[in-house]
């Protein structure tokens, strides 16, 4: 008899490169020509990881990850406005 078990999906951070199950990640994603974060991570388009950290999500804006990662070029404009999103959001937590 099978016993139904979650598998557990791993994940890595854009930034660090660290590996985790994905619910301990932020996730951020192109749709268009828009990069943004996706709270649900439900979103279509290519989408990456960045972990809950806000040292992680300050080296989106420091490194050339977050383009590398979605195969975009990613505006300075559109980071500055991610970052803060995403660092509202683990303010909250």
């Amino acid at each position: 008899m099978k016993t139904s078990s979650r598998k557990e999906v791993n994940r890595t951070c854009c930034v660090c490169r660290r590996t985790a199950d994905k619910r301990e990640f932020l996730r951020i994603v192109r749709a268009g020509d828009m990069v943004e974060f996706d709270k649900e991570n439900k979103k279509n388009g290519r989408g990456t990881y960045v972990c809950k950290n806000k040292k992680c999500i300050e080296g989106i804006s420091e490194t050339n990850a977050l383009s590398h990662a979605l195969r975009c070029s990613v505006n300075s404009d559109n980071i500055k406005v991610l970052v803060e999103d995403l660092l509202g959001v683990i303010a909250e937590d």
